[in-house]
C-alpha cells in the first residue's frame, strides 16, 4: 500500500473521530437532528476508510453504501449487526436531513450515538487488522 493511500485512510479515520465528537457536543446541547447527521458522517468516514483498503471508493454516499454492502457485508468482513446499523443509519440520515417535519427524539439520538461510539472503533480495528495483512 502506498504512502498516499495510508495517509488518506488516516485522514478519514481522524474525520470520523472529530465528527463523532461533534455528535456528542450536539447531543449534550439537545440538537438531536444534528446528532443523527454527525453520527452518520462519523460512520461514513470510517466505512470509506475501510473500503480504501479494498481499493474501493465512490464520490457518492449511495455509492459508498453499495460498496459497503457488496464488499464488506457480502464478504463477511463485519458482523451482521454492524451491517444493519450502517444501512439503517444511512436511511435515518436521509429522512432526518431531507424530509420535512421529521422528528428526532432524545432516545433515538442516544441510541445511534451509542452505536456509533462502538462502530467506529470496531471499523478502525478492522482496518488495522487488514493493514497488518498487506
Amino acid at each position: 500500500m502506498n504512502k498516499e493511500l495510508k495517509e488518506l485512510i488516516e485522514y478519514r479515520l481522524e474525520r470520523s473521530k472529530e465528527t463523532f465528537q461533534e455528535a456528542e457536543l450536539l447531543f449534550n446541547n439537545k440538537h438531536f437532528h444534528a446528532v443523527m447527521n454527525r453520527c452518520y458522517y462519523s460512520a461514513f468516514y470510517a466505512v470509506s476508510a475501510l473500503l480504501l483498503i479494498l481499493d474501493k471508493s465512490s464520490s457518492k454516499h449511495s455509492g459508498i453504501r453499495a460498496l459497503f454492502n457488496q464488499y464488506i457485508i457480502n464478504q463477511d468482513l463485519i458482523e451482521e449487526k454492524w451491517a444493519n446499523y450502517y444501512n439503517k443509519l444511512f436511511d435515518k440520515r436521509q429522512t432526518y436531513d431531507y424530509v420535512d417535519f421529521s422528528k428526532v427524539d432524545e432516545s433515538l439520538a442516544e441510541t445511534y450515538l451509542t452505536q456509533t461510539r462502538e462502530f467506529v472503533p470496531f471499523v478502525k480495528k478492522k482496518i488495522e487488522t487488514l493493514l497488518a495483512k498487506k
